[in-house]
């Protein structure tokens, strides 16, 4: 059964189709980043889910236009919040009365900041996945987590189009939770994992997800046997360098390759002797008698 449009639009109410939402790429681990706002790492994998109509239909771009997903962080053993934390500034006693044990009640209420910090809501992507079948999903590329713990994600799938006319609202059709991920500190955290096939194929059609760079990873580990391989004469070839001329033979006498070092000498700095003949003539006329 069809109702008048919700806010505005200029097509009847959807609230009577109904869809199922699944995780496909659940999140496994972070870092976390502090109270500060630079050096965000992402949670890794990005997660991504798929919404999945329950009459087996294909949905269509025009249907999906309103159509989001939201993302909240939650506990990993029940559905306590933990969107929001408290600033350890805020909380660290100011006076000295404080810092030295004495009970002073204060006014002032501790500050709180987001603990999950990123693009909290997605909208819909018609996309193809790693096996080539075309679907509707929802990409979370930009999600950090502020302090260290395990948690769980909380997705809500809502369609504005299927909202009720007459308070201009629409509700929650659909939530899923994510598998239980880890975010370490700085010091514990393992590294990021390798970029999953559906991660490579959505960038390509668009997405931006980051991508590792796993031939420059393959590079860094080129094993150093393969350097030594190489000979200093064929390094300098490689470079564009002319190679060194060969050493003389024992064989041949030394006056031989005197002489060959002389007229190299000579031939290859001609301007020397020219300045050495110079310095000759100006001595002989200087030690000469006076005429």
């Amino acid at each position: 059964m069809n109702v008048p449009p919700p806010l505005g639009l200029s097509r009847p109410s959807q609230s009577d189709r109904h869809y199922t939402l699944r995780v496909v790429q659940q999140p496994v681990r972070g870092r976390s980043f502090g109270f500060g706002e630079r050096d965000r790492r992402l949670i890794d994998p990005p997660p991504v889910l798929q919404l999945i109509p329950e009459d087996g239909r294909q949905i269509t771009p025009s249907e999906s236009i309103l159509f989001v997903v939201h993302c909240d962080l939650v506990a990993s053993d029940s559905d306590e919040s933990r969107n929001v934390v408290f600033v350890p500034s805020s909380l660290v006693p100011t006076t000295r009365e404080q810092q030295e044990g004495v009970n002073v009640m204060s006014l002032r209420e501790p500050k709180t900041i987001s603990n999950i910090v990123g693009m909290l809501t997605s909208s819909a992507f018609h996309l193809a996945n790693e096996h080539g079948d075309q679907g509707v999903y929802f990409v979370f590329h930009d999600l950090t987590v502020r302090t260290e713990g395990t948690y769980r994600l909380k997705f809500m799938f809502i369609d504005l189009a299927a909202g009720e006319p007459l308070t201009m609202s629409t509700r929650v059709q659909n939530v899923v939770y994510s598998d239980t991920f880890t975010i370490y500190s700085a010091k514990k955290f393992p590294g990021l994992l390798e970029s999953t096939e559906l991660s490579k194929i959505f960038s390509r059609q668009g997405i931006k997800i980051a991508i590792r760079n796993d031939a420059r990873k393959a590079r860094q580990k080129q094993p150093m046997d393969d350097v030594a391989q190489d000979t200093p004469e064929t390094m300098d070839i490689e470079a564009g360098a002319s190679p060194s001329p060969p050493l003389p033979s024992s064989d041949e006498p030394e006056s031989s390759s005197a002489a060959q070092a002389s007229s190299s000498t000579s031939s290859s700095h001609p301007r020397s002797k020219r300045g050495q003949d110079r310095r000759l003539t100006i001595s002989h006329v200087l030690s000469s008698p006076e005429r």
